[in-house]
């Protein structure tokens, strides 16, 4: 499948220059994404529409770095009025174009990128991101599980963070007492915020995880010992660009 055009009046097209209303599959994990059924868009001027999920052509992923970012590019072809949109991989980074309100494959081109992943290994699609404005900088969070900080005080949460591209790391831990339902921030009495000048949690990240170390003073108190809930969550942003 391939995105199509849709057919629309000049004085509308005037006023979608930039048009992004457009969805990955896999969004919230590793796999390889597709574009997402009922997404629109507008590329150099025409506007369309994927009626169908639509997979991205994977004849150039083989040919990008591990550890790189890998960006999704959509192609037009065809008639004007009736053209078709496809999409690909590709390893060099796009450049915003004022004029067209959009990220493309050059300020004179007609191909337009969406978006992209961290390339983690050669079925790992990491940290997937979709670029609808000039924001160079995305934002991601894990949920840290169980952990009873008393007892143990080093935890190891499996993931694959884009470490070439961080730009910070953050993490807040989630008190026993605290049920779920509370709105997350640093100056809930029920939450500690472990970036804050008396942090005691300590951060270490790799390829292939997030280390949390407790320094077993602060968090070795009543209150930091139940397995039963989500312990907190880390933060952590990174550039595609």
């Amino acid at each position: 499948m391939a995105g199509s055009q849709v057919a629309t009046g000049i004085s509308i097209i005037n006023s979608l220059s930039g048009f992004f209303s457009l969805s990955l599959t896999n969004f919230d994990n590793d796999s390889l994404p597709a574009i997402a059924a009922g997404s629109k868009v507008e590329v150099a001027g025409a506007f369309f529409t994927f009626n169908a999920e639509t997979a991205i052509d994977s004849t150039h992923w083989a040919g990008i770095g591990l550890g790189y970012m890998a960006y999704i590019m959509l192609t037009p072809s065809g008639t004007p009025g009736s053209q078709t949109l496809s999409a690909s991989w590709t390893s060099a980074a796009p450049t915003w174009v004022d004029s067209k309100q959009g990220w493309y494959a050059s300020a004179a081109s007609s191909v337009r990128c969406i978006g992209g992943v961290y390339k983690y290994d050669a079925t790992n699609y990491s940290a997937k991101f979709l670029l609808n404005n000039r924001e160079t900088t995305k934002n991601r969070y894990i949920n840290i599980g169980s952990w009873n900080m008393k007892n143990t005080l080093i935890l190891d949460i499996t993931h694959k963070p884009p470490t070439f591209y961080l730009t910070g790391v953050n993490a807040i831990i989630r008190h026993d007492a605290t049920d779920g339902t509370q709105r997350i921030s640093p100056y809930d009495s029920n939450y500690v915020n472990v970036s804050s000048s008396y942090s005691t949690l300590g951060i270490i990240v790799s390829s292939t995880y997030i280390r949390l170390i407790s320094d077993n003073t602060y968090f070795s108190q009543s209150g930091f010992e139940s397995t039963s809930i989500n312990r907190g969550y880390v933060a952590y942003t990174y550039r595609v660009i």
